[in-house]
């Protein structure tokens, strides 16, 4: 299987598109909100499949800690909407894309081969059937995430290994506490706190430190891992 390859000139080219934005153009759009895209018809399917994109090829840039986690944000909201309603995205904005270009391909206002045959695929393909969002997990309480970091301790002694990385811890508890993606987190687990951090992280965070205070963890700061003390 041939390797996935970069673009050429990828990272210049975005170098050009950073210094051709001028501050003038950031702050006026910086007064435009996504929600405010998501509710505007003409802008709402672009902006969905901009939204399910970001995550998606973000790999494919050099992007800074913060930048990484700005990408994170919004692969986490991206959950809160469902499924069926990217897919509904893509379609119309490949429609449209589709209509466009076989509209440019017609002569003398009739249509062309390329648009017949597009208008011949929408008549005989079916809309794609409606399917139900992920259902909301119960929300996730300190109790939960004490449970839920207690056993991610279990495993990694099981296992004897003794240090592991906040976002390490995260990546189980969530597999686990959504039954590997099957459920959502509950819309109260996503609301931002601290420094933008979704509440459920928070509520890792603070189960780590409860661990932490009966000496069964320990943070070292220099290392920035977490490690488990034995017993």
């Amino acid at each position: 299987m041939p390797q996935y390859q970069t673009p050429d000139n990828l990272d210049k080219s975005v170098k050009m598109i950073d210094e051709l934005l001028t501050d003038a153009a950031l702050n006026a759009f910086s007064e435009i909100t996504v929600a405010q895209l998501l509710e505007n018809p003409a802008s709402v399917c672009e902006t969905l499949a901009l939204i399910q994109n970001i995550p998606k090829f973000s790999r494919n840039y050099k992007l800074t800690h913060e930048q990484v986690g700005e990408v994170l944000d919004i692969r986490e909201r991206s959950e809160l909407v469902a499924r069926h309603a990217y897919s509904l995205a893509f379609y119309v904005v490949n429609s449209i894309k589709k209509a466009r270009r076989a509209y440019l391909d017609s002569s003398n206002g009739e249509l062309s081969p390329t648009m017949r045959e597009e208008e011949q695929k929408v008549e005989q393909r079916a809309v794609p059937r409606l399917l139900p969002a992920k259902p909301q997990a119960q929300p996730f309480t300190p109790d939960k995430a004490k449970k839920a970091v207690e056993v991610f301790l279990n495993r990694k002694m099981k296992i004897n290994e003794q240090t592991f990385t906040f976002e390490e811890c995260c990546t189980h508890i969530k597999g686990s506490y959504l039954e590997d993606d099957s459920k959502r987190w509950h819309d109260t687990d996503l609301v931002e706190v601290n420094n933008q951090t979704p509440r459920w992280k928070q509520s890792v965070s603070a189960a780590l430190s409860f661990f932490s205070d009966k000496e069964m963890v320990s943070f070292v700061h220099r290392r920035n891992l977490w490690i488990i003390i034995p017993l």
